[in-house]
């Protein structure tokens, strides 16, 4: 799945295999290059950002979609859209073959008018 406008941010987890060698399995985050841009303007809190960061690193890892506050929307696409809610702040994500792409970061009010 090839989404222009989208710059990825890689992240590696390692862990321990039943030969005790250190593995690194890379993970890859797309976000949307206006939530970096908006990242960088300050209209999107930095650690705001490091949350939902951090929440979808926890997801690739678990796979369960139980641990955070995660809800599929309904939209007239194939493509399953979700929504992730961290306090006032809502991501609208969608995820292909183990990768994120993130198409949204906003304010509860704001995110469902930017989504498609």
């Amino acid at each position: 799945m090839r989404l222009s406008g989208f710059l990825p941010i890689s992240a590696d987890r390692g862990y321990i295999d039943k030969c005790t060698t250190l593995s690194y399995i890379p993970i890859v985050i797309f976000y949307d290059s206006e939530i970096r841009r908006n990242i960088k303007k300050g209209k999107i809190p930095k650690e705001i950002a490091r949350l939902f960061h951090h929440a979808f690193q926890a997801l690739d890892s678990t796979k369960d979609m139980n641990l955070f506050d995660i809800k599929k929307l309904v939209s007239n696409s194939e493509q399953d859209y979700f929504r992730l809610r961290k306090g006032k702040y809502r991501a609208i994500f969608t995820f292909n073959k183990g990768n994120y792409y993130v198409l949204s970061i906003a304010k509860r009010d704001e995110v469902y008018k930017l989504w498609p």
